[in-house]
């Protein structure tokens, strides 16, 4: 069930570094759910019971509060992708040389 979320996408042409940082993710992410389901395992129904969490559910429970903060990583991940995105909107325009936008004198007849 955790693999989906632990496995990063990593393709051969990756650069080494790159596939050593996924290795580095995936097992900070797996040292962190191990650490969260022995923190909660150690606590009393009762405890478990004033967070809302049941004994019988509680990989369930971890399992779904894992999903959902790598939705929200994700989230963040396009919303910082987004924010780094140079767009034309955001910078600022070009100022033009005055002697591009002045109009040619009309010249009038006097008569």
């Amino acid at each position: 069930m955790f693999k989906t979320l632990i496995s990063a996408t990593v393709s051969k042409n990756t650069p080494v570094i790159g596939r050593v940082r996924a290795a580095y993710d995936d097992w900070r992410f797996s040292r962190d759910i191990t650490a969260i389901m022995s923190a909660l395992d150690r606590l009393s129904d009762h405890q478990l019971h004033l967070v809302g969490i049941r004994r019988d559910d509680l990989f369930e429970t971890v399992a779904e509060m894992m999903r959902r903060a790598e939705a929200q990583r994700v989230v963040g991940r396009e919303v910082t992708n987004m924010l780094d995105r140079p767009t034309t909107a955001t910078q600022p325009a070009k100022e033009a040389k005055p002697s591009e936008t002045a109009r040619p004198a009309a010249t009038s007849v006097a008569a």
